[in-house]
C-alpha cells in the first residue's frame, strides 16, 4: 500500500472574531430591548357594605316544614305502676320459693377403701431388663488391616527418594516426544505503517455549512400606543349585582279542629281489662 495523508479536519478553528472599529458601547441585545416604563397600577376602591333590605328571619327550614302544636301533652305510658301489696296476715316466715323448691338430702359420694401397701419378700436386683436379657460375651476384638504406625526418628538423614520415584523409574536412552504445535516467527511488515483506519482512508469527510435556524427571533412587541387601563378579562366579565331575597311572610298557627284524642294506637289496639291480676310466676 502507498502512505496517505490524513484527511483535513472539518472541524472550525478556534480564532477570534477580531474588528478593526472602536467598540460604541451598544450591543444586540441593547439596541432590540429598549427600556419599556412600567404604568402605575390603578388603585381600586374598596365596595362599602350595604346591608340586605327588609326584616331579617331567622327561621330555618326544619322550623318552616314541622309546627309546634302547643297545648299539646306528651303521651303517657302503658306500664303499670309498681306498688306494694301490703297485707293484713302476720308474715309465716315461709316464702312461695322456700315452699315450691324444699332442699333435698344428698346421700354422701361413695369412698373406694385404700389398697394397703404389701413390700415384696424378694430380694432387689438392681437389674434392668436388657442386662438380665442379654449377657456381655468375652471376645476378643477385630484387629484392623491398617499397618501399624512407626514413630519417625527425627534424627534420621534423607535419602533423597519418594515413593513416587521409587515406583515409576525413568528409561534410559528415551528421547522427549517433540510438539506437533508449530512455531510462528514474528516477522514486521516491510511496508511503511499508514497510520489510518479503514473508516478514515474510505469515508472522507465534507464541510458543509451549518443548516439555518428555525427557531423564531426574539424580539419585544412594543405599542406605541398607551395604556387605557382595560383589559379582555375586564372587558369581558361585567360585575353581576346580587338582587336581595324575597321577604318570606311567617305562617301562623291554627290549631286543628275537633277534640284532641290522647288515644295512641297501642291503646285501641290492646284494651286494658279493669278488675284483672296480672298472672302469677
Amino acid at each position: 500500500g502507498q502512505y496517505a495523508p490524513p484527511a483535513p479536519s472539518t472541524k472550525p478553528q478556534l480564532s477570534a472574531a477580531v474588528s478593526t472599529q472602536q467598540f460604541d458601547g451598544s450591543t444586540s441585545y441593547h439596541d432590540s430591548y429598549a427600556p419599556f416604563i412600567i404604568q402605575p397600577r390603578p388603585k381600586q376602591e374598596k365596595e362599602k357594605f350595604k346591608p340586605p333590605e327588609g326584616e331579617f328571619l331567622s327561621e330555618t327550614t326544619f322550623k318552616h316544614d314541622y309546627k309546634t302544636h302547643d297545648g299539646t301533652k306528651p303521651a303517657q305510658s302503658l306500664k303499670p305502676v309498681r306498688k306494694a301489696q301490703s297485707s293484713a296476715e302476720p308474715f309465716e316466715g315461709v316464702t312461695i320459693n322456700r315452699e315450691s323448691y324444699k332442699v333435698w338430702d344428698m346421700p354422701t359420694k361413695f369412698q373406694r377403701p385404700h389398697a394397703v401397701y404389701v413390700p415384696p419378700t424378694d430380694k432387689f436386683s438392681a437389674q434392668t431388663t436388657m442386662q438380665a436379657d442379654f449377657r456381655p460375651c468375652q471376645a476378643a476384638p477385630t484387629k484392623s488391616i491398617r499397618p501399624p504406625e512407626r514413630a519417625k526418628d527425627p534424627n534420621a538423614s534423607f535419602e533423597g527418594t519418594t515413593t513416587q520415584k521409587g515406583d515409576y523409574k525413568e528409561w534410559k536412552g528415551a528421547e522427549k516426544a517433540k510438539s506437533l504445535k508449530e512455531v510462528r516467527i514474528y516477522q514486521p511488515p516491510a511496508e511503511k505503517f499508514e497510520g489510518i483506519s479503514t473508516c478514515t482512508a474510505h469515508y472522507k469527510g465534507q464541510y458543509a455549512p451549518p443548516a439555518p435556524s428555525t427557531k423564531p427571533q426574539l424580539s419585544a412587541a412594543v405599542s406605541t400606543q398607551q395604556f387605557d387601563g382595560s383589559t379582555s378579562y375586564h372587558d369581558s366579565y361585567a360585575p353581576f349585582i346580587i338582587q336581595p331575597r324575597p321577604k318570606q311572610e311567617k305562617e301562623k298557627f291554627k290549631p286543628p279542629e275537633g277534640e284532641f284524642l290522647s288515644e295512641t294506637t297501642f291503646k285501641h289496639d290492646y284494651k286494658t281489662h279493669d278488675g284483672t291480676k296480672p298472672a302469677q310466676s
